[in-house]
């Protein structure tokens, strides 16, 4: 009986097993004593004394037993049975049944017999419980993995999902972003070569422009330039020697005279001195430079009644603000 068994009952004491012996062995003492005590007597009342003793010391063990099987009942856990009760019971009423009913005899110990022991458990028995708890809690701890794997290839693949779909959008995005950086570079590239070709065209009809206007200015330079060459022929032939001299710009440096005033001395008197004088151009050409000077060149011929030559002229002429004039004078001999 475990410690559970004995505080079924809250009324009873803790110590009611080493209380119910000795109880028993007092009952027992006093029917002795009454027993003796009435053999004693017995000759006085024909020995009816004895008998009537030994029947109270009775009936009072007889109450004793009773009362203590009723508390044995109270204590008893209701889950107990048969074979369980009866092991049980010898412990407490085995005080009860070693009393013998006779002349008195030294007390013995009591001996309590000891609860039985479970069966011990075979040795195959031993070595297959934990081998069975460890197949338990191996496959307990291998479906705990298998789940665990399981939710971690389910959350990486998700992860991976959403990996994949993020890689795609950005893709896509990036295209777009190109697509749409091309079509802007393209659009830029389109409009910077219509721009560059406007440009172009621009500055092509620009420079015809300039083209045609210096052309149109040369033109005119060429016709001032003539009509001049022609003017300054005709005023010598006039020998009109004011208007021949003014023909020349005023740094002219002759070709065979050491300064200006000299020539123009010089052309005063020979221009002045012939009764007449023809001069005859032929063959005049007009060039002009980009130092914005003019070059004519063409075959003079001379004539008076006292001399004659025919000569290739060439002229450098400067435009000034009177128009164009000779700045240079040089002839070779034909």
């Amino acid at each position: 009986m475990n410690t559970s068994d004995k505080k079924h009952n809250s009324h009873t004491p803790d110590n009611w097993d080493e209380f119910r012996p000795e109880t028993l062995l007092f009952a027992t003492e006093i029917c002795m004593m009454n027993r003796d005590t009435k053999v004693i007597g017995a000759e006085d009342n024909g020995g009816y004394g004895s008998l009537a003793g030994t029947i109270v010391g009775f009936i009072i063990m007889a109450l004793l037993l009773g009362l203590f099987q009723f508390i044995d009942q109270i204590q008893a856990p209701p889950q107990n049975t048969f074979k369980d009760y009866a092991p049980w019971k010898s412990t407490r009423i085995a005080p009860v049944t070693q009393v013998a009913v006779g002349p008195p005899t030294p007390s013995k110990p009591a001996v309590v017999a000891a609860p039985p022991k479970p069966p011990a458990p075979k040795p195959e028995e031993i070595q297959e419980r934990p081998k069975t708890e460890e197949a338990t809690k191996t496959k307990v701890e291998a479906e705990a993995g298998a789940a665990e794997a399981a939710a971690r290839a389910e959350q990486e693949a998700k992860a991976a999902e959403e990996a994949a779909r993020a890689e795609q959008e950005a893709k896509a995005a990036e295209e777009a972003a190109r697509a749409e950086q091309e079509a802007k570079a393209a659009e830029e590239a389109a409009r910077a070569e219509e721009e560059a070709r406007a440009a172009e065209a621009a500055a092509r009809a620009k420079e015809e422009a300039r083209i045609k206007e210096a052309e149109l200015a040369a033109a005119n330079h060429r016709a001032d330039i003539l009509n001049t060459v022609k003017s300054w022929a005709k005023a010598w032939s006039d020998q009109r020697v004011d208007e021949y001299i003014d023909s020349y710009t005023a740094d002219f440096k002759p070709q065979q005279y050491k300064n200006r005033e000299y020539w123009e001395a010089q052309r005063r008197k020979r221009l002045s001195k012939p009764s007449s004088i023809s001069i005859q151009l032929s063959n005049i050409q007009v060039s002009l430079a980009k130092d914005g000077t003019a070059t004519a060149t063409f075959v003079q011929i001379y004539k008076s009644p006292t001399f004659s030559d025919n000569v290739r002229k060439t002229l450098i002429l400067r435009q000034e603000s009177g128009g164009w004039k000779i700045s240079s004078e040089t002839s070779k001999k034909l």
